[in-house]
């Protein structure tokens, strides 16, 4: 699948989530915010005071909203990856500054808008004050970059789930198992998969003359060779492939060892033992 087709199906279902997550971050923002600056107004505060604690709040994060929207289409003009974010760092911090920017000039913009009409009186604060840019940008780069991770997150889980279910969906219709190892995309039938072997946070997969060292876990590798049903997990660690079995032989200690048509041996652990047992007298009973 190209990436540019996947990129397609995973942004807007997984912006969908992000917007939601947004809006209501904001809006309980908007809330918390506006409430503790009623309750720090000074005693015997007007109406006017208490109706400009709104319109400040309201203002602010109606244009953050608004520019948040630039977010996922930086995101998708300019993709952030593992091994390219020093690459795009220039990029974003002049992201964020037309974020900031625009955010500061359209709140104090709106803020003279309204609180002549609204409130009776004139919006105080100038834009040429260095003291609230200063101010502002400090704020608003924290949540720049709260915003931007929760874009980045939700779409790479999204792709997670997306890849995830296509390996699945090949290893049921094709048998063939996908792994990534150093860096490279490597396509086996599961039928070559005599056993794997859990490596921390990777997999060392056996065949009959090579071995790969793929980065997914034993239990991700077991759900899709559970799609062909032609492998079986033998210890917490291990999967092996049932027509390689040769020899299972008890060690005593409720545990058993079994040996592979090429001669290597991989251990049964007590908690698989009696699986291994069934699997391998049905499979004699063919």
């Amino acid at each position: 699948m190209a990436q540019s087709t996947m990129n397609e199906r995973i942004e807007p279902r997984a912006d969908q989530i992000t917007w939601l997550t947004i809006l209501a971050f904001l809006l309980i923002s908007l809330l918390v915010l506006s409430i503790t600056g009623q309750t720090e107004l000074p005693e015997g505060a007007n109406q006017g005071q208490r109706g400009a604690v709104w319109i400040d709040e309201a203002t602010s994060h109606l244009t953050i909203l608004i520019a948040t929207f630039a977010i996922p289409l930086w995101l998708s003009r300019f993709p952030l990856f593992g091994d390219n974010w020093l690459k795009q760092l220039p990029i974003y911090l002049l992201c964020f500054l037309a974020f900031s920017i625009f955010h500061i000039a359209a709140t104090m913009g709106l803020r003279n808008l309204l609180y002549p009409p609204l409130l009776g009186f004139q919006y105080g604060t100038s834009l040429l004050s260095l003291e609230v840019w200063i101010y502002e940008l400090s704020k608003d780069f924290m949540t720049f970059l709260i915003f931007l991770g929760v874009f980045l997150t939700s779409r790479q889980l999204a792709q997670y789930k997306l890849e995830a279910n296509t390996a699945r969906h090949e290893a049921r219709t094709t048998g063939q198992i996908t792994l990534k190892s150093g860096g490279r995309l490597v396509f086996l039938n599961a039928e070559e998969i005599l056993y794997a072997k859990s490596a921390g946070n990777y997999v060392e997969v056996f065949t009959d003359k090579t071995k790969h060292l793929a980065r997914m876990t034993m239990s991700s590798l077991e759900t899709l060779l559970d799609e062909t049903g032609g492998h079986l997990r033998v210890h917490r660690s291990y999967v092996v492939r049932k027509n390689a079995i040769s020899v299972l032989e008890p060690n005593g200690e409720g545990e058993a060892v079994l040996t592979l048509t090429n001669e290597a041996t991989v251990p049964v652990s007590r908690k698989h033992r009696a699986s291994v047992t069934t699997a391998l007298a049905s499979a004699a009973k063919l």
